[in-house]
């Protein structure tokens, strides 16, 4: 890490659905960080390819129930491995 580089930080938040609460929350995290220093995210709010980079690659900072994150992101593998395979085949 330089000093040029920030930390990202992904929330996951399945019980924020509404664009007002995903709005509200991150203004809630926004007041709590450091921004220069923290990058805040959604990952509702992010691509899928990003999201499935973020499953693929994470550390946990916080969570309350590990066994229902993993569940909650089995949507969200399986939506990529679809779209893995449609793009695949569009290449071929």
């Amino acid at each position: 890490m330089t000093s040029q580089s920030d930390v990202d930080i992904c929330v996951v938040s399945p019980a924020s659905k509404t664009a007002q609460q995903r709005a509200d929350l991150l203004g809630i995290i926004w007041q709590q960080v450091n921004a220069d220093i923290y990058d805040v995210h959604l990952f509702e709010e992010l691509s899928l390819y990003i999201q499935i980079d973020i499953i693929r690659n994470h550390e946990i900072l916080f969570c309350d129930d590990v066994p229902a994150l993993f569940e909650y992101f089995y949507f969200y593998r399986k939506l990529w491995a679809d779209q893995e395979h449609k793009q695949s085949l569009q290449f071929t």
